[in-house]
């Protein structure tokens, strides 16, 4: 039996040389950490995850073409909760709840160039909270 602690965190950070502007491309900041804990014959994880807000200051206006502001994502943080049974030698079960309080946030990269007045912003959320279940067997 092992517990242990994942940890993830990613950013990274550019300009546009030629004019000095932010690059549109750079996602905002992510941070998973989690609690995992693990028997010979399951095992159950628990992961926080936070995006970053996407901040003014990091955006080129210039690219959005219809004149109106760039919609900005706001920070979110989700939960994942996961599970594995493994019931032999060759078959386990897995099974996971994603976005597990059922949080509404967006990905920068989805929605870079959409503006905030944009009709259809809500079509770009990321999956509400879902289940799934898996049988996997190995030979």
């Amino acid at each position: 039996m092992a517990s242990r602690c994942p940890f993830a965190w990613g950013q990274t950070r550019g300009r546009d040389r030629s004019n000095d502007r932010p690059l549109n491309s750079i996602d905002p900041r992510k941070i998973n950490l989690g609690l995992a804990y693990k028997a010979p014959a399951w095992s159950v994880r628990l992961d926080a995850v936070h995006h970053a807000a996407k901040k003014r200051s990091d955006v080129d206006a210039a690219e959005i073409t219809t004149g109106g502001v760039q919609f900005l994502t706001p920070s979110a943080t989700t939960l994942d909760l996961s599970a594995q049974w493994r019931i032999n030698r060759d078959l386990r079960l897995n099974a996971s709840i994603t976005n597990l309080t059922n949080k509404r946030y967006w990905m920068w990269s989805d929605v870079r160039g959409l503006t905030s007045t944009a009709l259809i912003r809500d079509a770009y959320t990321q999956p509400g909270r879902s289940f799934n279940v898996s049988l996997v067997a190995d030979f």
